[in-house]
């Protein structure tokens, strides 16, 4: 879904101006998101929620507490990122640290292991190992 390039549109703050967006991937990425989200008649408070923790899932990468949950594949810079992780970011609680929003790492692993460990009971009772 091709987006505009952002630099193109002015957003408004008040009636004395507003701000421009830099043509970067995260910015294409969110107008992105935001008009998908805005074609399915999502409401503004469930746009803001899900672009929040889009905009802030990169710093799950660095957090140690997480490192069971990400692992380097081979010699590149790639990473491969449980599923467990990725949908705990979309339930884990969020908080302001020193004035910026963030996730809360500890619910983030909590809510990660909580849905590793159901997936793991749930395999082992389609193997008949419960």
């Amino acid at each position: 879904m091709p987006v505009q390039n952002p630099e193109y549109r002015r957003v408004p703050l008040d009636e004395k101006g507003g701000f421009v967006l830099k043509d970067i991937p995260m910015n294409r990425g969110m107008l992105a998101v935001a008009k998908e989200l805005r074609e399915r008649d999502a409401p503004e408070n469930v746009r803001m929620a899900m672009m929040t923790r889009l905009m802030h899932f990169g710093q799950i990468m660095r957090e140690p507490a997480l490192a069971a949950f990400i692992k380097r594949t081979g010699d590149s810079d790639e990473l491969s990122v449980s599923e467990a992780v990725i949908k705990a970011c979309g339930a884990a609680k969020m908080v302001v640290v020193d004035d910026r929003i963030r996730f809360d790492i500890d619910d983030v692993a909590r809510i990660a292991r909580q849905f590793t460990d159901e997936e793991e009971a749930a395999e082992r009772k389609i193997d008949g190992k419960s």
